[in-house]
């Protein structure tokens, strides 16, 4: 059974067809090896990779349910070449050791409409940061979709043969550009995929020129207003992109970072609300609504977090607040103030567990790090403890 075990897992590593303890050669090499060995069908062998499968899913339910903390979930979407989505569920925690883990919980098929609504019926939650940021910019993409089309028309003309992608490199030499990166086409469910082909594009403008002289059937080099727009978008879509690999990272906490960067998104729309490009103009206007409808109030337990941040502190909500609403800054202060004391008395309530897990990290505290700094590492705990309670009351 330990054998069969082990051609399940090699068959699920290297991507097998289940026909593959059938194939003649195969069973010629297990037989040399073992003589006596009793060959299994492919029906077998599916089962072997359910039954593995099942053994690692109780291993994990088995490990997650004697963490010492909370468990914070996050997304990833995509969509194959052939088309199809995916949705990857992911459980991120702190083990008893105190590092960071990552567990794979669920994969599955996701269909169209990758819309929020459709998220949230798979998910029975809302909030994923990344996400959000998604819509936003998604929405603002719609409205400049006319924009986009002859740049997009012009990487599948170049990228459609080998041909095509010959001529384009030698049109790369004719203008003297010297790079090993090349043209890539978007994938219209993925904003930040069209950031990369637009920033690409501009980068080979003058190539694209020289190919359009060149070749009479390549016909859609932009005008130079359609050259100034998407470079406005580009431009435009720059610290979106930043944001999204920031508060995407697996290897570091976020749940500080949350506020700034959503501070950051609401004054960039605040300052491009009024440009002279009507488009853009409307590209903006489009973003703020979608913005509005996820993030018009901040989450509570997340500007915590940024408070609890020794860099940051109420100091930096006072400004981030007065920035955008002197009006009502001193209210939202307060009504952190609040928050923050009504979660200091539900932890007060319970000094056994937060005692406990003091000792943990006192043990666990880097070298060179005196018990002082241990008031960090409670904070940090204790916010990223009540952040997963968070979400996951909105999960159950």
């Amino acid at each position: 059974m330990v054998f069969r075990e082990l051609i399940a897992v090699a068959i699920i590593e290297h991507d097998l067809l289940y026909s593959f303890v059938e194939c003649r050669r195969i069973r010629e090499a297990f037989a040399y090896v073992n003589p006596s060995i009793e060959f299994w069908s492919r029906n077998t062998a599916v089962a072997d990779v359910l039954k593995f499968f099942e053994k690692k899913t109780n291993k994990l339910k088995q490990i997650l349910s004697e963490i010492p903390g909370r468990v914070c979930f996050t997304t990833d979407l995509w969509r194959a070449i052939t088309v199809e989505g995916y949705m990857c569920l992911t459980a991120h925690y702190i083990d008893a050791n105190w590092n960071l883990q990552a567990k794979i919980i669920s994969f599955c098929a996701f269909p169209p409409p990758h819309s929020g609504v459709a998220l949230g019926m798979k998910l029975k939650a809302w909030g994923c940061v990344a996400h959000i940021l998604n819509l936003i910019v998604q929405d603002g993409l719609d409205v400049i979709e006319k924009a986009l089309d002859k740049i997009r028309e012009s990487v599948k003309f170049v990228r459609i043969s080998e041909s095509r992608e010959q001529m384009f490199q030698g049109c790369v030499e004719t203008v003297g550009i010297h790079t090993k990166a090349g043209l890539v086409m978007d994938v219209r469910t993925c904003w930040n995929s069209t950031h990369l082909m637009l920033s690409r594009a501009i980068q080979f403008k003058d190539v694209l020129r020289n190919l359009a002289e060149v070749e009479p059937s390549y016909k859609w080099f932009p005008f130079e207003l359609e050259w100034s727009r998407a470079e406005l978008i580009c431009e435009f879509l720059r610290p979106f992109d930043e944001i999204t690999k920031i508060v995407s990272g697996s290897k570091y906490p976020t749940a500080n970072l949350y506020f700034m960067q959503v501070w950051k998104i609401e004054s960039w729309l605040e300052v491009h609300a009024i440009y002279e490009d009507e488009t853009i103009c409307e590209m903006v206007d489009t973003m703020k609504r979608k913005f509005d409808k996820y993030w018009k109030d901040y989450s509570d337990i997340l500007v915590i977090a940024a408070v609890l941040d020794p860099r940051l502190k109420f100091t930096c909500l006072e400004y981030c607040f007065s920035t955008l609403d002197p009006s009502t800054s001193k209210s939202k202060l307060d009504h952190i103030r609040k928050k923050i004391e009504k979660l200091y008395g539900v932890y007060k309530k319970n000094p056994v567990n937060t005692a406990a897990t003091s000792q943990v990290m006192e043990d666990n505290l880097p070298s060179g790090y005196g018990v002082s700094n241990l008031f960090c590492y409670v904070l940090c705990h204790i916010i990223s403890s009540l952040y997963s309670y968070y979400v996951l009351c909105h999960i159950m």
